[in-house]
């Protein structure tokens, strides 16, 4: 199965004075609407939905949803939410990832994917956009392809494809410009009736250095070799036995901007970049900053997924709870030029 190729994408055209009208689930703290904000649109949010409490609280001090839903499943939400401009889902990945449990579609968070499926055949957005991790490509192909043929292969009255549905793989480092490492499936639907042209997935841009992204204080001075550690035993032994590598090698990890990973199993690291920030790592506090011997603050995971500290309410949720959700949203910079793109074909902007 081939990547489509990306396109150049057109300047943001004015917004009308109509606002976009915007529903999603799996909405995490709706990453959709951030980014019509950063895109100066006019909007309003129809419904969002979620399981977690925890975003639901976030939600209730960050937005102002026309309706909100807990659950995917409640007849609610297919019975009381109407078509939108633009409907966005990213769905459960923890089924589909590399790390996950591989039970694809068949698991339990897995099968959430059908009910979005359903939801769109049933209210027929006028755009879409669904993502997820590249584990849906590498190792389900089957879901992605099924995915895809349903979707495509909708028939208005009149027997003729409902919509144009398009496909890629975009990463966070190179088409949003934020440093890190996180390539994500894109799936995106326009209605043939609408349809003002390509589907142009955003070019890459310059990535923005991770020195800007990190705004402690400055390296601790006068201690030793390997410097200061994490708390966790195993990290700490992982983290030691790496660093000790990287000198044998000639480097300097702890005058040089390495990000490592020291809560998996074995050590993952990149150079002026995060590796991929996920829920579960977000929630243990992002990754280890070599220079600054420390892991990642709070306001530092958020602007590495694009997110204003200033945007999110303090003392509503538990930061940990916070930073999972970061963990689980599409990058906002990344999603704002994927939106801009789809909008612009349904011929919203």
């Amino acid at each position: 199965m081939k990547r489509p190729a990306a396109f150049n994408n057109s300047q943001l055209p004015k917004r009308g004075k109509k606002p976009i009208s915007i529903g999603s689930c799996c909405s995490g703290w709706c990453s959709e609407l951030i980014a019509a904000d950063s895109l100066k649109l006019c909007w309003e949010s129809e419904f969002a939905c979620d399981c977690d409490a925890n975003v639901a609280k976030l939600n209730g001090h960050m937005h102002s949803h026309k309706r909100w839903f807990d659950d995917v499943y409640d007849r609610a939400f297919m019975a009381e939410t109407c078509s939108v401009d633009f409907f966005m889902a990213g769905f459960p990945c923890q089924d589909f990832s590399l790390a996950g449990s591989g039970a694809g579609i068949a698991g339990s968070s897995g099968k959430v994917l059908l009910q979005v499926v359903t939801w769109i055949k049933a209210k027929q957005p006028r755009s879409f956009l669904l993502e997820n991790v590249q584990g849906l490509y590498l190792c389900h192909k089957d879901v992605l392809l099924w995915l895809l043929k349903e979707l495509s292969d909708m028939r208005d009255g009149q027997g003729k494809p409902v919509y144009r549905v398009k496909w890629t793989i975009l990463d966070c480092k190179t088409h949003g410009g934020i440093p890190q490492s996180r390539e994500r499936v894109f799936i995106a639907g326009v209605k043939q009736r609408h349809l003002t042209g390509y589907i142009e997935w955003p070019q890459e841009v310059p990535m923005v250095p991770i020195t800007k992204f990190i705004k402690g204080g400055a390296k601790p001075e006068g201690i030793k070799f390997p410097g200061l550690m994490p708390t966790g035993e195993g990290a700490k032994q992982r983290l030691t036995a790496q660093l000790q590598k990287m000198r044998a090698e000639g480097l300097d990890p702890l005058s040089e901007p390495y990000v490592i990973d020291v809560d998996g199993s074995s050590i993952h690291l990149q150079y002026g970049l995060s590796p991929c920030l996920t829920r579960t790592r977000c929630g243990n506090g992002g990754h280890w900053l070599s220079w600054k011997q420390r892991k990642m603050t709070r306001d530092e995971v958020l602007l590495l997924s694009g997110m204003d500290p200033k945007r999110v309410p303090e003392g509503i949720i538990t930061d940990k709870n916070l930073l999972r959700i970061a963990g689980n949203a599409v990058p906002i910079p990344l999603l704002a030029r994927v939106m801009r793109s789809v909008l612009t074909a349904a011929g919203l902007l």
